[in-house]
Formats: structure tokens, sequence, C-alpha cells
């Protein structure tokens, strides 16, 4: 059991609350702010997580608070979102991470860390074995801080997290990122969303993840990813019987690809979220999706707002939001133009005309 667990969250929050003030009214003298945060830390030996997210730390702050955490024995969990922290508090905090070892849950969203931020992070947790959590949503990560980062997650076993939305990576980033992954078969939560990663990332991360029985949480929001990817995805996800959660909006699916993912659905015992909002998913897949998610006897999620969902899949939607209590559909009906009608049976003809000519080719059997 981690410490933390110990510490109520109104307990929690005081001690937060206290080292805040303490660190502010010492900021010009930043000796006895450390020993004031060190003793406020002591007094409540229980304390194993910091919860200083939204108290705006600047980088000025950080150096009290680094030099308090150099000489604390039980924090193990740290966030710090939502601050005003950047690359120049990180120094600090990685000598810090390296001195202590022991803090294995990091939350640094919402900051300006950059690059060279990221570097120096990943400098100090390189180190620690049994590291769980890194969260680094909206942190200014590109593709040059990828590097540092994979190396030093690379054989993290304890791994459960990591969280690196909302960032610039693309598909070079994810390369780099992707076989890093791999031999790491402990990550619950994999978040990589709002990064045009595109479908040669998506295909990088999936080979890395292939080997993940853990998995439970996957985010890949607005990644750009079209059909290759989404074949990427689908084998990936083939023996990820531990899923619960998938959230894949805002990308280039279409029907295709919801019908397969909907038989892969069908191995997932836990599943209970999935949010396909703003693909070109037309009535087959809205179907097959359904068809997939109704027959549990806990309550699921389907998302598909804001897709080509027509008349003849809203209907049955309808009927089995009736039938089924434990299935929550979200859709809305799509009207589509007549430039539109005329291009999908322009596709359908298309398909037919292919297929007879596969059926030409195939050799006659012989009487």
């Amino acid at each position: 059991m981690d410490n933390y667990e110990v510490l109520t969250k109104s307990e929690s929050n005081k001690l937060s609350k206290a080292i805040l003030e303490t660190i502010r009214k010492n900021l010009n003298d930043t000796k006895a702010g450390i020993e004031a945060v060190k003793d406020l830390i002591a007094k409540n030996p229980k304390v194993g997580r910091l919860d200083l997210k939204k108290t705006v730390i600047t980088d000025k702050g950080m150096v009290i608070l680094n030099g308090a955490l150099r000489m604390n024995k039980t924090i193990n969990s740290v966030d710090l979102s939502r601050n005003q922290l950047s690359k120049e508090s990180m120094e600090g905090f990685a000598e810090a991470i390296i001195i202590k070892q022991a803090i294995l849950k990091y939350s640094l969203n919402l900051n300006n860390l950059g690059d060279e931020g990221i570097r120096l992070f990943a400098n100090g947790v390189k180190e620690i074995k049994r590291l769980k959590e890194i969260q680094l949503n909206c942190v200014g990560l590109t593709d040059a801080g990828i590097q540092p980062l994979g190396e030093a997650i690379v054989g993290k076993l304890f791994l459960t997290k990591l969280d690196l939305s909302s960032n610039a990576i693309t598909a070079e980033g994810a390369k780099i990122l992707g076989p890093c992954l791999k031999g790491i078969a402990s990550i619950e939560e994999f978040k990589i969303s709002f990064n045009p990663i595109k479908d040669e990332g998506v295909t990088a991360i999936c080979e890395g993840l292939e080997g993940d029985k853990a998995l439970k949480l996957l985010s890949m929001v607005k990644c750009e990813i079209g059909a290759e990817g989404g074949l990427s995805l689908l084998k990936m996800l083939e023996n990820k019987e531990s899923m619960e959660e998938i959230y894949l909006r805002e990308n280039l699916f279409e029907t295709e690809f919801g019908v397969q993912l909907a038989e892969v659905l069908k191995k997932f015992p836990k599943i209970s979220k999935v949010d396909l909002r703003q693909n070109s998913l037309e009535d087959e897949a809205g179907k097959a999706l359904v068809g997939a998610m109704n027959e549990k006897d806990y309550v699921t999620e389907l998302d598909l707002r804001n897709n080509h969902i027509g008349e003849e899949a809203t209907i049955l939607f309808e009927q089995l939001k009736q039938q089924q209590p434990f299935l929550w559909i979200e859709y809305n009906k799509y009207v589509p133009t007549e430039e539109e009608l005329k291009l999908r049976e322009e596709k359908r003809i298309a398909k037919e005309k292919e297929a007879k000519k596969a059926l030409k080719a195939q050799p006659k059997k012989k009487k």
C-alpha cells in the first residue's frame, strides 16, 4: 500500500496549503524556507503524496521545495500540475529526485517545461527502478525531448501510467518512443492524445505496447490516425483482455475500421467506455459496435456523435436503449449531402466491380 493512502484528503489539502504559505513567506530567504517546509513535512510522518497542483508555485518557490524534498524520506508521489514551472525548476527538482530515489509518481501537467526541462526531469528519474507514473500533459514536449524521456523509461517494469497528451510529438517522436515501450508489461493507462503522430507514429507505438498485458485505458484522440494506423491499432488490441476504456475521437477512421473494432471489442470482458466521436463511421459500423457493447451486465458507454450514422442505425439504437438498461449510446443522426450520397454510390459500385474481378480471377474448379 502506498504511504499517501494513510492521509485523508482533508489532511493532505491542509498540509499542501501550509507548505505553499511557507514557501511564499520565505521567497527571499531560501535557507529558512527549506528548513520550514522540511519541518512541516516532518510533522506529518504519514504523508506520502504531496499535492501542490494549481498553487501558482514559481521557479523561485521551487528552490525551497526542492531543498526540502532532498531531506525528506516519506514522500513517494508529487503533483505539481498547473503551476508556473519552467526548465529552471527542473534542474533542482532532478537533483532532489536523484538524491531521494523514492518518488515514484510524478504529475507535471500544464507547466512550460519544454524539451530542456523534460531532459533534466528524465535524467532525474532514469535510475528509479520502481518508477510508476509520469504525467506530462501539455508541457511543451516535442520530438527533441522524446529521446531522453524514452531512455529514462526503458526497462521500467513497474510503470503503470504514461500521459504525453497535448504536446507537439509527431510520427518521428513516436518512432523513438515505440521501441522504448517494449518489454514493459505493466502500463495500465497510456495517453498520447492531441499529438499529430499519424499512421506511422501509431504503428510504432502499437508495436511498443504489443507485449503490455495490463493495459486498461488507451487515449489517442486527434492523432490523425487513418486506415493504416487503424490496422496497427486493431492488431495491438487483439490480446488486450484487460481493456476497459478506449478514446479514439477526432481521427480519420471509416466504416471498415468500426466494423473490425467491434469484433475486437467482443473479446474484452471488462470494456465499459468507447469514444469514437467525430470520425467517418456509417450505419454498418454503428450497428456492429452496438452489437459488441450491448451484452454486458454493467453500464457501458458508446459515443458515436458527429459520425455518419443514418436512419437505419438510429432506429436500432433507440430500440436497444429501451431493451438494454446498461447500454448508454450517444449519437446524432447524420443527413448526408447529395454530393456525399453520390460519392458513396460510386464507392459501392467500385467495390462491387472489385469483388467481381476477384471472383473471375479465381481458378475454375475441375468437373
